[in-house]
């Protein structure tokens, strides 16, 4: 259940800038890759001999058919992800192509947990680079913790960066539906906005679905949580997008353009 507004000293920060909602595009399938083709031997050349015979030139004997084993199809890689056409600018991104789906499915590290293919994406992250930014929730399960949802970043060669910190509010709460995530660029840093919809799961309008905002912001190549932010979003109501956007550009929270 959303907590009481809590009073916290008005913050300044002097921010130039416009924000940029980054609208996701497909990917390419990967190519293959040929392999070089062989240079042959040159021809050797043949002198004339002066004042002499010239021998009749020895015809070899012809070479036996070559037998050509059955090509094997090669397994599929685990360490980088499949080859985009289009790489990215600093921060765009894109939804996770179904190649690139699978590829974090055999490198991510967890259990008993499935991918959101819907809010799962192909993101160039300033002082990190093009990553995936991979969110996952638990299996349906009542035995499973209730705080269900997580998100990993993952770099191209298959390792985890990070696990993004966990909403703590949500803790006593039960994971509804995934509403949206949205990278939003000023100036002087990046900002995350995960909102979600949770249930409480106790009394008469325990499976009422209320939506609960968690605010991101990219420390330098590692991202932490802005506790006051994303708790006062979630008291508001918070329930878009849009909403969160005016809602951070107030004096009260400071994320001014």
């Amino acid at each position: 259940m959303p907590h009481p507004i809590a009073l916290f000293p008005w913050r300044t920060f002097t921010l130039v800038g416009t924000t940029c909602l980054l609208i996701s595009c497909g990917g390419s399938p990967p190519t293959a890759e040929t392999a070089p083709a062989e240079i042959s031997e040159p021809a050797a050349t043949t002198t004339a001999r002066t004042n002499a015979e010239v021998a009749p030139a020895e015809v070899a004997p012809a070479a036996p058919e070559p037998t050509t084993a059955p090509v094997q199809a090669a397994p599929p890689a685990t360490a980088t992800p499949p080859a985009t056409a289009v790489a990215l600018e600093l921060g765009e991104s894109r939804l996770l192509t179904p190649a690139e789906l699978g590829w974090v499915e055999r490198n991510l590290p967890v259990a008993e947990r499935q991918i959101n293919s819907e809010q799962s994406f192909w993101v160039n992250l300033r002082d990190i680079g093009e990553v995936a930014f991979v969110l996952t929730e638990a299996v349906s399960d009542p035995s499973i913790a209730v705080n269900d949802l997580a998100i990993y970043l993952m770099l191209p060669d298959g390792t985890l960066l990070e696990q993004l910190p966990a909403n703590l509010d949500s803790n006593s709460w039960r994971l509804g539906e995934t509403r949206a995530v949205s990278f939003l660029i000023y100036q002087c840093y990046e900002v995350v906005v995960v909102m979600a919809d949770y249930i409480t799961g106790v009394g008469p309008n325990g499976s009422e679905p209320f939506p609960v905002t968690t605010i991101y912001n990219n420390a330098g190549g590692y991202f932490l949580m802005d506790e006051v932010a994303s708790r006062m979003l979630t008291d508001w109501g918070t329930s878009t997008v849009g909403e969160a956007l005016d809602m951070l550009q107030t004096e009260d929270l400071g994320y001014l353009p």
